[in-house]
């Protein structure tokens, strides 16, 4: 069932019974407790956002049979340390393993054809190589973004489409320099390399250049970081033996979304236009507040500005929320949502996830909660009915209840038959049957008596 332990903060270990297969949406999501659990054999699917946001798990251990992981999986699980992922996973979709800053121990196997949007960007500590396997054919916008400060990447034959900033990229605008690029001749490897002015070189001419076992990697945790004051200039700081810049944030909100900006500019008409923006990243602060920052400004500016902007400024619990009307169908169903702040229309799991009644079956009256994501914060509640599509009592569906509705039920337990009533109306408490009972509580009714006919 999906959302099953989202949210549960105290939750430290878990390990599932065996007869489990599914792994559903936002099962375990922001479970920032949740250190290690254990999988059975069965498991055969990881659904979306399954495990987002589970900043202390350290350790899991994949069950042979899943065959597909959803997008998000894993996103945001800081202290993941290595991943293996199994025979039958052949798409790591989007956003699977985005923002694991601690894996350092993840191969991509023979077996996988795709890797999305966003599948291992920011993993800042990711790969002590990249070599992408022959049979993958496509590489999804910004895949590697943000993952360390890599030289040099060996890609396949068989790769067919490489999207937008996707490999050689420190964030989306910035270029690792001296990138070199291992392909093949007319293939898409090449056209890339040319496009974004990196470094190509042909495998089939010079084969013994590279190992796949030992391409030449630069670590994060090798790199030599920088302090910048407010007051500094990024100007001389861009030497050749400094990869990165750095930037500390204490006493921030835990666990919150900032935008990090460098500026040539703070008082420019259009502070974000591509002549004035040197930098831009999103970045969430960790459980007690702290925020390190990594980057390379495309230029050298003296002068420069930077800022950082919290995006938990809006509190969800203003918005307006609309949800659809439910008939019951004796099928499960569940609740269309519709949420609106300040007139824009908000998108499930991206600016809030619900919890709750959410997935409904039987009449009654449920309750959902709404809770901000991204940039939204707090969170409100809000009360629906599941109703039948008739009025109980109203056994001639003129669309109210009266005498004749009491004179058409009794004849119909009289044994009076071709009535053309409605049968489902008559059932006026709901047990299943038509008898007396129904006809006493219709009488006190329309006699007045507080007697709740079912909705």
């Amino acid at each position: 069932e999906d959302s099953v332990f989202e949210g549960c903060s105290s939750l430290s270990e878990i390990s599932l019974p065996e007869g489990v297969k599914y792994i559903g949406e936002n099962t375990f999501s922001g479970c920032d407790s949740l250190s290690k659990i254990s999988l059975p054999e069965g498991v055969t699917s990881i659904g979306y956002e399954a495990f987002a946001r589970c900043s202390s798990l350290s350790e899991i251990s994949l069950p042979t049979g899943v065959t597909s992981i959803g997008d998000y999986a894993f996103y945001g699980c800081s202290s993941l340390r290595e991943i293996s992922i199994p025979e039958g996973v052949t798409s790591i979709e989007s956003y699977t393993f985005a923002r694991c800053s601690n894996l350092s121990e993840i191969k991509i196997p023979e077996w996988v054809t795709s890797i999305g949007n966003n599948a291992f960007a920011w993993c800042s500590n990711c790969f002590s190589e990249i070599s992408i396997p022959e049979g993958v054919t496509s590489i999804g916008e910004y895949a590697f973004v943000g993952s360390g400060s890599r030289r040099k990447i060996k890609l396949p034959s068989t790769i067919e489409s490489i999207g937008d900033a996707s490999i050689g990229y420190y964030d989306y605008i910035t270029k690792f320099e001296n990138y070199t690029i291992y392909g093949y001749l007319g293939t898409v490897a090449e056209d890339y390399a040319n496009e974004h002015g990196f470094t190509f070189i042909d495998l089939q001419s010079t084969p013994e250049e590279v190992d796949n076992t030992a391409i030449e990697t630069y670590s994060i945790k090798q790199a030599r970081h920088m302090e910048i004051e407010e007051s500094t200039d990024i100007k001389s700081s861009l030497r050749d033996n400094i990869l990165f810049l750095s930037e500390n944030y204490n006493d921030l909100t835990p666990n919150s979304t900032y935008n990090f900006y460098i500026l040539k500019s703070d008082s420019a008409s259009d502070r974000l236009s591509s002549d004035n923006l040197l930098y831009i990243t999103q970045v969430i602060s960790d459980e007690n507040g702290k925020l390190n920052i990594n980057y390379i400004p495309k230029e050298e500016c003296e002068g420069a500005v930077k800022l950082l902007v919290g995006m938990n400024d809006y509190d969800i619990s203003d918005a307006d929320i609309t949800i659809d009307d439910i008939t019951y169908t004796g099928e499960q169903q569940h609740v269309s949502v519709e949420v609106v702040y300040e007139g824009e229309i908000l998108e499930q799991h991206i600016d809030y996830e619900i919890a709750g009644d959410y997935v409904v079956t039987e009449v009654g009256e449920y309750n959902i909660v709404i809770e901000g994501k991204g940039k939204y914060t707090g969170k409100t509640s809000i009360n629906f009915k599941v109703k039948r599509d008739f009025l109980t009592g109203d056994a001639n569906n003129d669309e109210k209840i009266d005498t004749q509705d009491a004179v058409l039920l009794k004849k119909y337990l009289a044994g009076y038959t071709d009535l053309g009533i409605n049968e489902e109306a008559c059932d006026v408490n709901s047990d299943g049957e038509i008898n007396s009972a129904d006809a006493v509580i219709l009488l006190k009714h329309l006699a007045g008596y507080n007697v709740g006919l079912a909705e």
